[in-house]
Formats: structure tokens, C-alpha cells, sequence
């Protein structure tokens, strides 16, 4: 079932992801042993267009 929008965008999995689950994020489960936070890589997709900017925002 498509997620509507907003919705998280993870481009290093092509994946869409809810809010929860995209803040929770991590694209391998070597991401925490290599320093990255989780739901970094994640970007909001609003209106048919991607964040700028990374993370999605606070519940």
C-alpha cells in the first residue's frame, strides 16, 4: 500500500518509509559500528518534493 505524503525518502535504499520507521532508520546493520545516527539518511517528501534537508522532523 503507497504511503501518502508526508512520508520519509531513504535514497541510499530507494525505499519510502512512515515517519516512525524513517526516524529509526539505518540502512545496514553496520551503520551504528561505522558512526551513523539513525534516520539520518532519511529526507521528507512533501508535496511531491524532496527535504533539503536531512532527518525528518520531531513527531
Amino acid at each position: 500500500m503507497p504511503l501518502g505524503e508526508p512520508f520519509g525518502w531513504c535514497g541510499l535504499c530507494a525505499a519510502s518509509l512512515c515517519h516512525p520507521c524513517g526516524r529509526t532508520h539505518l540502512c545496514t546493520p553496520d551503520c551504528p559500528a561505522n558512526g551513523c545516527q539513525a534516520g539520518f539518511c532519511v529526507r521528507e517528501v512533501r508535496g511531491a518534493r524532496i527535504s533539503e534537508t536531512w532527518g525528518l522532523p520531531p513527531e
